[in-house]
């Protein structure tokens, strides 16, 4: 199950990033919940969701957007990811 906590961007902003989208897969493999950060320009992380044991999720994204996956009890950091053209799965373990 993916719980969204973050509603997007605004439309100049998508226009603006338009040619650049990509889909991409989040995959948890792990037996607990994860937590799934968009690292903001500035470095700061924005919590977009959440993605249960097992589970998977598509979303589209933009090249060169940081994602960070954390698990959701201890916020240990388990992987960050740059999304590039070539990027279509990235898998949590």
């Amino acid at each position: 199950m993916l719980n969204w906590l973050w509603g997007g961007r605004s439309k100049a902003k998508r226009e603006e990033h338009q040619s650049e989208g990509v889909k991409i897969e989040f995959e948890n493999q792990r037996s607990a919940e994860i937590q799934l950060y968009w690292v903001k320009p500035d470095g700061g992380e924005q919590l977009f969701g959440s993605v249960g044991p097992h589970g998977k999720i598509p979303m589209n994204t933009f090249v060169g957007h940081s994602w960070v996956a954390r698990d959701a009890t201890t916020q240990d950091k388990l992987q960050s990811v740059t999304v590039n053209k070539a990027t279509s799965a990235i898998v949590i373990r």
